[in-house]
């Protein structure tokens, strides 16, 4: 289900970055101008990894709960093993970036797995979370499509972090898309202060354990419903609509 979604990221974001980098070789940009794209590069791409991973696994999530239901064994199952496929996507394409990138700048390596694997285990506890919520609120796309929108504005992305007061830095950290996103730009281009943010770390490991309370919780009380309760409409691969009994069939 989800080959088709991890081709098109891989060719996609590959193709960005070698176009870029063709472009800077041609045009012989300053080095300062070429920091800045990448670094603005790496952090679209990380922020795209981690939303089409979302999208696509909470949108999948009813099916396999209906699926996995008969069988007598958990959907999470599927959540974890995409988690790690699109995990594994982001750090191939931060090797790509490092390969590519036209400024011998510093590298945390150390950096780059470390924010590799939470980017993954957040994929994975809001994905499970988000596809639970939308076994009981149909509409989450329109909230989901909105919130991204937000999310990709307050991200560095149109904007570096020396660009905005200290303060403000700090309560953009509190928000964990940024917390991954900046974390990779400062580790495959910056190198340096990528771990060092002990504060921040632990702040989203809390998050991180609070979104699985949620999850579970939501999970008990969906368990616990009626078929026809939480019975809806599910957009599938080829964007039909069928009912999850159909979908069984």
């Amino acid at each position: 289900m989800h080959r088709r979604w991890v081709l098109l990221t891989l060719l996609v974001s590959t193709l960005f970055m070698l176009v870029t980098s063709l472009f800077f070789k041609l045009t012989g940009t300053i080095d300062v101008v070429q920091v800045s794209i990448h670094y603005r590069l790496t952090g679209v791409v990380t922020f795209a990894v981690i939303w089409i991973a979302i999208y696509n696994n909470y949108r999948f999530f009813p099916r396999d709960y209906y699926v996995t239901r008969h069988f007598n064994s958990s959907p999470f199952l599927h959540v974890l093993l995409s988690g790690v496929l699109y995990g594994l996507v982001l750090f191939v394409l931060m090797i790509v970036m490092i390969i590519l990138k036209s400024i011998n700048t510093e590298t945390t390596w150390l950096g780059v797995g470390f924010y590799s694997l939470m980017s993954m285990f957040f994929i994975i506890t809001l994905s499970f979370l988000l596809g639970v919520i939308y076994m009981i609120y149909p509409k989450l796309n329109r909230l989901f499509y909105i919130v991204s929108a937000l999310l990709l504005l307050l991200v560095p992305v149109l904007y570096t972090p020396s660009d905005t007061p200290g303060i403000v830095t700090h309560l953009l950290m509190l928000n964990p898309f940024y917390y991954l996103v900046n974390g990779m730009q400062q580790s495959v281009i910056v190198g340096h202060d990528a771990l060092n943010h002990l504060g921040y770390h632990l702040y989203f490991l809390c998050f991180m354990g609070l979104m699985i309370v949620f999850s579970f919780a939501l999970r008990d009380y969906v368990t616990q419903l009626r078929p026809n309760e939480h019975t809806k409409p599910i957009n599938t691969e080829e964007d039909t609509i069928e009912t999850p009994d159909e979908q069984i069939k």
